[in-house]
């Protein structure tokens, strides 16, 4: 149980350090300057507990202790995920969790970027590349050259005449297939396309991010076939 909680500990304040690296880096700003994090509506420099991964958001029931300014939920709920996938799925290996560390702190650096700016840094995806190694799905080069082919065909061709789609996005699923596969990167469309949908439906913005969809989906497929 100890074990257990210091990971917990351990993952979750990675998964802070990643948002804020996240946002630190659409606005172009030094993840280390300023040291110390500051309320986004009131610039007041917040307290240690304010900054505790998950428990700080609960302590402050979503609000500044300062401003009362609303919190952002996406900060509990990203390192909510993140936390209790990784706990979910770790095996002590340490190859295995090791990449599958790496790959939950990627998606969620994706995740931030998309959500806050609808852009996405290209090298983000590497660190889902390693997923490969672990994946039990099998197929041939062949039939990977034919997929990707066919899907990247098919995905540009969309992007072109609906702008529905960015090329973060396009690059998000080219990898995807390269992970697991055409059938599985279907159903990542499939289920990112309806958790998209259905955020869009509650909010009524008229940008709307899609990796993050996309990458709840990829998570799903993550806790079904390596658990």
């Amino acid at each position: 149980m100890l074990l257990y909680l210091i990971i917990a500990i351990t993952i979750s304040t990675l998964a802070s350090f990643i948002t804020l690296y996240g946002q630190r880096k659409i606005l172009n700003l030094s993840v280390v300057f300023p040291l110390r994090s500051v309320c986004d509506s009131c610039s007041h420099r917040l307290s240690w507990w304010q900054l505790l991964p998950i428990v700080g958001y609960l302590i402050q029931k979503g609000r500044c202790h300062w401003c009362h300014a609303i919190i952002p939920f996406f900060f509990f709920l990203t390192e909510l995920i993140t936390t209790f996938t990784y706990l979910w799925l770790i095996n002590f290996s340490i190859i295995h969790d090791l990449i599958v560390g790496v790959a939950l702190l990627s998606l969620l650096f994706l995740v931030t970027t998309d959500y806050f700016a609808q852009v996405i840094f290209p090298v983000g995806l590497l660190g889902l590349l390693p997923l490969k190694f672990i994946s039990s799905t099998n197929f041939s080069i062949t039939y990977s050259v034919i997929s990707t082919i066919f899907l990247t065909l098919t995905l540009f061709c969309f992007q072109y005449l609906t702008k529905g789609i960015g090329s973060g996005d396009v690059y998000f699923l080219l990898v995807t297939n390269i992970i697991w596969g055409l059938q599985i990167t279907l159903e990542v469309i499939l289920i990112g396309s309806l958790v998209t949908i259905f955020y869009f439906l509650w909010h009524r913005q008229r940008r709307i991010a899609f990796i993050p969809g996309l990458a709840f989906a990829f998570i799903l497929h993550m806790v079904w076939s390596l658990f």
